[in-house]
């Protein structure tokens, strides 16, 4: 997307017909590898399944780990792709086993082999950074392998392995045998392996991966050639292994009711033990120390937390809990004096769980939450804590020049920091799910999120199969669960940019995703999807079945002529075909070129598109609600980034990929930002004119003018974000 080509018709009809018959001949291979996730309902709520076991957080605990990080043996080898991503019948573990020339067993001799660091890109990355060369595309099959020493004291303990992301399918054998599977490279999971390890004794894991191309397959997600970042392959992001006793917590979700505190925290306990046990949960509330020197360094809350705040109502649970069982405990409680998260004070706490056996603590869990609104509001105002937002946005690609999607938190709060800097309130994590501590540090940092599933470019006829895959929805309820304690994370975003000439059923997937959310596990948040703005013809009836709809503006730039002209008027037009919901700018920027001929026209294409932009922004720079629905916009990107197709280099950054070069369009972005960055990002409180006390607004009689929110009325909910049809835009029924 270096060029903007203007396309005579004919030719482009023709291209599109050509287009839409080889993805009818790619639409012939459906994969039949069965989804690893699922929902269980227990006692009128779901618990997320994974692998077969309730799906565990992903939050750093203080548990016994083994970290996996280290030198692995490897072996690449030609795969066949429709091979892995069938069913894993008894053949199918044959074949593996003649494929791998018997390197699954134990005793197999991999001294041959070559030496790679494990987590790291399996890609070889460029000697500098944005060399036109890119870097390696690996798409083909990969055998990792490496002996560990397991403790022996861990013999009696349920011993995960987790992966915080793998692409694309993944399989793993301890010790020869067989323990799971996962498909998609962007979001995390893990494998029971309890019974697999030798307790104090020499351990061999195998994993093996295939790096499905991207071309034209239907049936995976990501899975085009144009992808507009680069397919990188391997185990990315780290990997250990961690002890956790016989009967512990799996994860608890902390979700606000209101903005006065109050908390729906749902627990989920597991017995792995011999025997029925006897049980208690007990929770507890502390404060986060942002003053902590290791703050935006160790993703452990428990080893962050300050002093003890507040729970009234019933914080504790006895239970009995039979072998292999699990279940779900609900606590409704009010955090006392609660100090509300925004990103301008990002104000966090940490929720602990104590699990005790016979009056003894055997198990503790902390995970770190904030406490905030976020709804849609009358005059298509998308409110935080009831205060209409307009936020200074950012996009962020997950590669560095060195590592490419390897992460570690250091570099992510570095990249986050020179982002604030740039006078960001908001950012788009690209489009895909990010490393895990990304969303630890928005929450940390102050960033509001839009959060997205790698469902790039979809079409009429990947729609279907990826419906009848359940990927998307896997992807999507593995996102979502994930990131269910953040409250940094605002919209959950269904896809980008379908494929706007091939997409006339896109209402079916848009309103079957939003609905899985809405029906079976509703989280609070917003949910939209990135369309282009050239295919509104075509695709904006499906803003319809969003909350908030995201349009890439890229007028002036790869269609029309006048960008502020014509951004004005389009959203216009779209604010008056959906006027009850919010508009929210995902994407404008423009590329520098290689050798920087296109700086002059980036700061061109930021001014211009500011000035259209900023007429319908729902809060001045002096935070005063006007009467525009525009709720952020979104620079594409902070930094270059490299992408599959040729011509590896994308652009687009307002600066290199070293983080440390600049260009004139990143001066420009900061100082048309600042106005609206310094006022925080938040309008003034709308008003609530009831007298629930269920906010933060003071709903008092008249005679009662001290602006404090503290009369005598029963608390309902209706005001703030609890929505009772899960439609977003109200409690429209007045209860929940």
């Amino acid at each position: 997307m270096e060029r903007f080509i203007r396309f005579d018709v004919r030719v482009a009809i023709l291209a599109l017909l050509l287009l839409s018959v080889t993805l009818s001949e790619a639409a012939t291979k459906v994969a039949t590898l069965p989804m690893t996730f699922d929902l269980q309902l227990v006692d009128g709520q779901y618990i997320p399944f994974q692998n077969g076991r309730p799906m565990i957080s992903f939050d750093p605990q203080e548990r016994p780990t083994l970290n996996l990080a280290g030198t692995w043996k490897k072996q690449r080898f030609a795969v066949d792709h429709d091979f892995s991503l069938g069913e894993r019948t008894p053949q199918w573990f044959d074949e593996v086993n003649a494929e791998s020339e018997g390197a699954i067993d134990p005793g197999y001799n991999d001294s041959g082999w070559e030496e790679h660091h494990l987590p790291g890109v399996e890609n070889v990355m460029p000697a500098t950074p944005e060399d036109p060369i890119g870097p390696e595309i690996y798409e083909n099959g990969l055998y990792y392998r490496r002996h560990i020493p397991v403790p022996a004291a861990w013999q009696d303990s349920v011993v995960r392995l987790v992966v915080l992301a793998a692409e694309y399918v993944t399989d793993v054998w301890i010790n020869g045998t067989w323990v799971g599977y996962h498909e998609g490279g962007y979001g995390s999971f893990a494998l029971d392996v309890s019974t697999a390890l030798l307790y104090g004794q020499d351990n061999v894991i195998v994993i093996r991966i295939d790096a499905v191309p991207w071309g034209l397959r239907m049936d995976i997600l990501p899975n085009l050639f144009a992808t507009d970042w680069m397919h990188y392959v391997g185990v990315i992001q780290e990997l250990y292994l961690e002890a956790a006793p016989a009967a512990h917590v799996v994860r608890a979700d902390v979700l606000p009711q209101n903005a006065v505190g109050d908390l729906s925290v749902s627990v989920v306990v597991e017995n792995r033990g011999a025997t029925l046990e006897n049980l208690t949960a007990e929770i507890s509330a502390f404060n986060l120390d942002q003053n902590n020197p290791e703050y935006l360094h160790n993703p452990i809350a428990a080893q962050l937390i300050d002093a003890p705040a507040a729970l009234s109502g019933s914080t504790e649970k006895t239970f009995s809990l039979a072998h292999n069982g699990y279940l779900l405990l609900d606590f409704s409680v009010r955090l006392e004096n609660v100090a509300l998260w925004t990103p301008e004070q990002p104000n966090l706490y940490a929720l602990q769980v104590v699990l005790s056996l016979a009056s003894k603590a055997s198990d503790t869990f902390t995970t770190q939450f904030g406490v905030r609104t976020v709804q849609v509001g009358a005059g298509a105002k998308v409110l935080l804590n009831n205060r209409p937002v307009f936020f200074t946005g950012m996009a962020r690609h997950e590669d560095w020049p060195d590592s490419g999607r390897t992460a570690t938190m250091e570099k992510i709060a570095a990249d986050l920091q020179i982002i604030r800097d740039t006078q960001v309130w908001f950012i788009r994590t690209a489009h895909y799910p990010n490393h895990p501590y990304t969303y630890l540090l928005t929450d940390r940092m102050g960033f509001a999120v839009w959060e997205e599933i790698p469902a790039w470019w979809i079409n009429y006829i990947s729609i279907p199969i990826l419906m009848q895959r359940g990927l998307a929805k896997q992807m999507w309820r593995e996102m979502i669960w994930n990131g269910r304690n953040r409250p940094s994370i605002l919209f959950w975003s269904l896809c980008n940019e379908p494929m706007w000439y091939f997409v006339y059923n896109l209402r079916d997937y848009v309103r079957d995703l939003h609905e899985d959310l809405d029906e079976n596990f509703p989280d609070g948040r917003l949910v939209t999807q990135s369309l282009a703005a050239d295919g509104a013809v075509l695709t904006g009836d499906a803003q319809q079945d969003v909350d908030v709809a995201g349009w890439t503006m890229y007028f002036g730039v790869f269609y029309g002529e006048d960008i502020v002209a014509e951004s004005q008027a389009f959203l216009q037009r779209q604010h008056e075909r959906f006027p009850d919901i919010p508009l929210l700018v995902c994407e404008y920027g423009y590329w520098s070129n290689d050798d920087g001929s296109g700086e002059a026209r980036q700061v061109e294409v930021a001014n211009q598109s500011l000035d259209a932009f900023y007429q319908f922004a729902a809060v001045d720079p002096a935070g005063l609600t006007q009467d525009g629905p525009l709720c952020a916009v979104i620079w594409w990107c902070q930094f270059n980034w490299y992408r599959i197709e040729e011509g590896h280099n994308q652009t687009m950054g307002l600066m290199h990929m070293d983080r440390e070069t600049d260009k004139p369009v990143h001066q420009t972005v900061m100082d048309r930002y600042q106005p609206y960055f310094e006022m925080g990002g938040l309008g003034e409180p709308t008003s609530d004119d009831d007298a629930a006390d269920d906010d933060i607004t003071d709903d008092d009689e008249a005679g009662n003018d001290d602006g404090a929110d503290d009369d005598s009325t029963p608390r309902q909910n209706g005001d703030v974000r609890t929505d009772d049809d899960h439609d977003h835009h109200g409690d429209d029924h007045g209860c929940l």
